[in-house]
């Protein structure tokens, strides 16, 4: 039987090039894809470095709507929310992990 898994999720963004210094320079992710796909729109794919899970679709907003809309997508909810496993404790949800005093 096929497994079902969350591949991309997208993200409306201004611009590709800036939403793609965003995301390589400030959290570091990598570029896995930059194809152009004709007028101006292109297939733009970045996930942290060794990610093995669903990666963020860049997609330029093609209307006023969109737009609009770029920045507040979840109308306030944070997007994504991201775990660290750590080498010592893999098996424990993060928000589990011990933290020190």
């Amino acid at each position: 039987m096929a497994q079902l898994v969350i591949a991309h999720v997208a993200l409306l963004v201004r611009d590709y090039n800036e939403a793609v210094e965003f995301f390589t320079e400030k959290l570091r992710f990598e570029v896995l894809e930059d194809t152009a796909m004709g007028s101006d729109k292109r297939w733009v794919l970045v996930a942290p470095p060794g990610a093995s899970g669903a990666s963020i679709l860049l997609a330029s907003a093609a209307t006023e709507e969109q737009l609009r809309l770029v920045g507040n997508q979840t109308a306030g909810r944070r997007p994504f929310l991201a775990a660290l496993r750590v080498f010592l404790f893999p098996q424990i949800p993060t928000r589990f992990m011990p933290t020190s005093s």
